[in-house]
Parts: C-alpha cells; sequence; structure tokens
C-alpha cells in the first residue's frame, strides 16, 4: 500500500509489522483496550469536533497523530482509544488507518482495562458543547 508517495506495509496478525514499524491497518482489525473513555481529548477539545471535521473534509485522517496498536493474543489493540473511536464513527471498517506498531509495554497494560475483548467501548461526560 502507499501513504502519500511512500510504499508502507499493510499490518495484519497474518502479516505482522514488526515493533516500532509504521503501517497501515484496516480500522476492522483494530480493537479497543479501554472499558470507558473521555468524551474530550487530553487538550479538551470535545471528540464530536473531531469527527465533524473528518464528515466535512476539513480534516483527513492523515493529519490525525498515528494511532499505536500491540498485538496481543493474534489480535491488535489500540493505545489511543480516543482517536480510534473518531475513526470508527466516521470512516468505514475497511478504511485503512496509519499505525505504529507498539510493543505490551506497562502503559499498554495500564490501559488494558476491557471488558468486551475490545469490540465496544463506552463514553464518559458530556456528548456535546
Amino acid at each position: 500500500m502507499t501513504y502519500g508517495n511512500v510504499s508502507v506495509p499493510q499490518c495484519s496478525p497474518e502479516a505482522s509489522c514488526s515493533e516500532g514499524e509504521f503501517g497501515l491497518m484496516q480500522l476492522s482489525s483494530i480493537r479497543f483496550t479501554h472499558d470507558t473513555i473521555s468524551c474530550r481529548f487530553k487538550d479538551g477539545r470535545p471528540l464530536a469536533l473531531l469527527e465533524q471535521e473528518l464528515r466535512a473534509g476539513l480534516k483527513h485522517v492523515h493529519a490525525v497523530p498515528r494511532i499505536t496498536v500491540v498485538l496481543h493474543s493474534g489480535v491488535f489493540f489500540a493505545v489511543d482509544n480516543r482517536r480510534l473511536h473518531v475513526f470508527k464513527s466516521v470512516l468505514n471498517g475497511d478504511f485503512a488507518i496509519p499505525v505504529r506498531i507498539g510493543s505490551p509495554d506497562a502503559r499498554f497494560w495500564r490501559k488494558f482495562t476491557t471488558c468486551t475483548e475490545g469490540l465496544e467501548v463506552r463514553l464518559r461526560g458530556e456528548s456535546s458543547e
């Protein structure tokens, strides 16, 4: 696959990318590590704002920082759950997003609170401005 003018690997559990490598991965192949997420990013912006920007074409997925994913038990889990939630809300599951392959380190295990095997995540807090 190409990302801009650069060829990047398509990552999947079967054709895995190496730790630290960048690649593209279908949204449907990525699960949540968290059970719940805030409805706002760390800088205070609501998730709904990024959703609106992506839907309106004001922002492209490649302008959003890459999601770090970790392979665990044959499944890729996102460390960046809020961005993943926005992408899954806006884009088709077959859409390939840019990812960075991470390792199952302390950050990953601290975030690994899913009760649904990463298939769902609940939003906490107010949902709009």
